[in-house]
């Protein structure tokens, strides 16, 4: 008998096993600076399909065990940027959202992960969607049609420094 547990695991690194749509619209709400800023605001929730529990546990559960996983990084002016994911599943998918209108050459530097990245503008959404895709996440597994998805490859929507610095120089005409 197999069952399916989502855990959140907040920019603290703490996780919560099966939190609830409103809690995670509580942790979205929390303060930039207290919560999510800013060296490394990033949560993740990521579903995992696993052998029966009867307290929900980390133990055993690992990349063997994901399915679908929402990361999401707040920056402070911008709102929200999210990636879908799945592992594991017949048809793998790394989704990103992106305004359809938005400018394609358009970075923003920003801190996650412990460094600094550079992220597409045109992916982040604002509060009221981000939380609309958080809840609808945990509700259905699936990337929510609150937004336009995108395939991560087609799009470039985070860069390293080092890629990032490389962009820039073929935009240039560099070679």
């Amino acid at each position: 008998h197999r069952m399916h547990t989502v855990w959140y695991t907040a920019p603290s690194g703490d996780d919560l096993p099966n939190p609830t749509a409103e809690q995670m619209v509580v942790f979205m709400r929390q303060d930039y600076d207290g919560n999510w800023g800013p060296y490394s605001p990033v949560g993740v929730l990521c579903w995992h399909e696993h052998p029966k529990q009867k307290v929900p546990t980390r133990a055993g559960l690992g990349t063997d065990t994901e399915r679908q996983q929402l990361l999401f990084v707040r920056h402070p002016k911008r709102g929200w940027y999210f990636e879908f994911s799945t592992s594991n599943l017949p048809t793998e998918r790394w989704l990103v959202p992106l305004d359809p209108a938005a400018d394609r050459d358009k970075y923003l530097k920003h801190w996650a992960y412990g460094e600094q990245l550079h992220f597409l503008a045109g992916c982040f959404v604002p509060q009221t969607v981000a939380e609309r895709v958080v809840t609808e996440f945990l509700a259905t597994r699936e990337p929510p049609d609150a937004v336009a998805w995108v395939p991560f490859e087609g799009v470039q929507p985070r860069l390293a420094p080092d890629d990032y610095r490389e962009r820039r120089r073929q935009a240039r005409g560099g070679t």
